[in-house]
């Protein structure tokens, strides 16, 4: 039996001697719930929004949960056309997880590297962000320098960081 995409996760992090806090809780649904659960381990609450264009570019958009997606600002700063969110197919092929549970640690599973990192700056200067493990019944809290220094250069990618006011 395989391990499941949690388990696999886990098991990279561990090899890329990543420092991270696993946190067990009830299957959440809103970014309430994961606004609690972030506030309780004294981390970041981000929205992670698997986006597409009509070129099928695909983009990873991470930003705080209290900032509203702006299809249009992000689409500029990206220098793309219109964005529009990636169905249940598509977010079950490039990142192994379902809506509800889309985190950067999804990216693991993006075997073509198709997908672009994208943070907003105000989580780029988050010490901690809580991340799905593809999965919405735990969290994990990981220190973003190292999301960005370690987890996202092992995924063979570099992130776009936008400006989300």
């Amino acid at each position: 039996m395989s391990d499941s995409p949690k388990q696999q996760i886990l098991k990279q992090l561990d090899e890329l001697n990543l420092s991270y806090e696993v946190h067990e809780h009830e299957p959440i649904y809103t970014v309430e719930e994961g606004r609690k659960i972030a506030a309780s381990i004294d981390s970041l609450c981000c929205k992670s929004l698997f986006v597409k264009n009509k070129k099928k570019q695909y983009f990873l958009v991470v930003i705080e949960s209290n900032k509203r997606f702006d299809s249009k600002s992000i689409a500029k700063q990206l220098g793309s056309g219109h964005l529009s969110f990636a169905d249940e197919e598509e977010l079950k092929e490039k990142l192994n997880t379902f809506a509800g549970a889309v985190s950067l640690l999804g990216l693991l599973f993006n075997k073509e590297k198709d997908v672009m990192p994208v943070i907003d700056k105000e989580v780029l200067s988050a010490e901690f962000i809580d991340l799905h493990p593809c999965t919405n019944d735990c969290s994990l809290k990981i220190p973003v320098y190292e999301i960005l220094t370690k987890f996202i250069p092992a995924t063979g990618r570099t992130y776009q960081s936008i400006d989300i006011v």
